[in-house]
């Protein structure tokens, strides 16, 4: 029988004499491996693509401070990819990061020579936009609640918010306040009624990149005071079933609204009127009075364009003739 086709049968297994065995090579270390850039909180790498026939992809390690301590793999690459970023991260934190290339046995190469790379901080996070300021002195105590659309950048950690009882609100220094990610408004109680305050809204990142300031809407509101009725007095009964109210103006106050109730509770509204500064009388207009009974009124502040009540007066009451 020729050597070269002896064939032993064993046991019922069939061993060819030429038989190499298990595939125990591994692939060779990745070439060129090596930081190439990224962009916000990422590294990104490149390295010449392994030339073996059965190669598998890459793994790619990561530790962080000591490049001696254990590296965890954070990534398996595809045969046919020669980079990879790495992204979501820090930018205080040393990185050092190694490659190594496997075949489709499960070999696995010498991982390469370990690379320090620390993440970028590039660009800073767009102004928050979409930024209100709401006065209240409705219920004590008298607030501004600021509101804006949260900033989706990747890297985003904070707003800060800078407040100045004159306009031109600078941001340097320390914030009036910090507000976390994930957080849209804040109320400010903190407030004097009847002080006008400017704030901006500045949103800060991971690596304290800051949006720029004069690019930050500035806004402003006021808790103004209650409005001072003047006529009818209270518990007067009035000659008309169309009455006169009448107030005192108050500053800063944009327009008023009249409010006419038919119990004290002001669970019925019977009549309601805005009127534009600095207009403080107005005719009743409503449906018509019934003779002889008694109906309660009030007026609100308004600051804003939306009509947003800002203070309210006392409840007065008066009886119709």
């Amino acid at each position: 029988m020729s050597v070269w086709a002896a064939i032993i049968l064993a046991g019922g297994l069939w061993v060819g004499c030429g038989s190499t065995g298990p595939d125990v090579t591994p692939p060779d270390v990745p070439q060129g491996f090596s930081r190439v850039g990224g962009g916000d909180g990422e590294n990104k790498f490149a390295w010449q693509r392994n030339r073996e026939k059965d190669l598998a992809g890459y793994r790619l390690y990561r530790t962080q401070d000591d490049p001696a301590s254990t590296y965890t793999r954070i990534a398996t690459i595809p045969p046919e990819s020669t980079s990879y970023t790495d992204s979501g991260l820090d930018y205080t934190i040393m990185f050092y990061y190694k490659l190594t290339a496997f075949d489709q046995t499960g070999n696995e190469s010498e991982a390469t020579t370990p690379i320090l790379s620390i993440a970028a901080n590039l660009t800073p996070p767009a102004p928050p936009a979409n930024v209100h300021a709401v006065a209240q002195n409705l219920v004590p105590p008298a607030s501004i609640t600021l509101s804006w659309s949260p900033n989706t950048e990747g890297d985003f950690q904070e707003y800060q918010i800078y407040r100045s009882s004159s306009p031109n609100v600078g941001t340097t220094g320390t914030p009036f306040k910090v507000i976390p990610k994930g957080t849209t408004a804040y109320e400010d109680t903190s407030v004097a009624v009847g002080t006008k305050y400017y704030y901006r809204v500045v949103a800060a990142d991971k690596g304290g990149l800051k949006s720029p300031g004069s690019l930050s809407t500035e806004v402003s509101a006021i808790p103004l005071p209650p409005v001072t009725l003047t006529s009818p007095v209270d518990n007067a009964t009035v000659t008309s079933l169309t009455p006169e109210f009448r107030w005192s103006p108050v500053s800063q106050a944009s327009g008023y609204k009249v409010f006419v109730y038919k119990d004290v509770a002001r669970l019925s509204q019977q009549w309601s009127q805005s009127v534009q500064s600095p207009t403080t009388t107005i005719v009743y207009s409503g449906q018509a009075l019934t003779s002889g009974r008694t109906y309660y009124w009030c007026v609100a502040t308004i600051t804003g364009d939306d009509e947003q009540m800002n203070s309210v007066s006392a409840l007065w009451k008066f009886t119709t003739p």
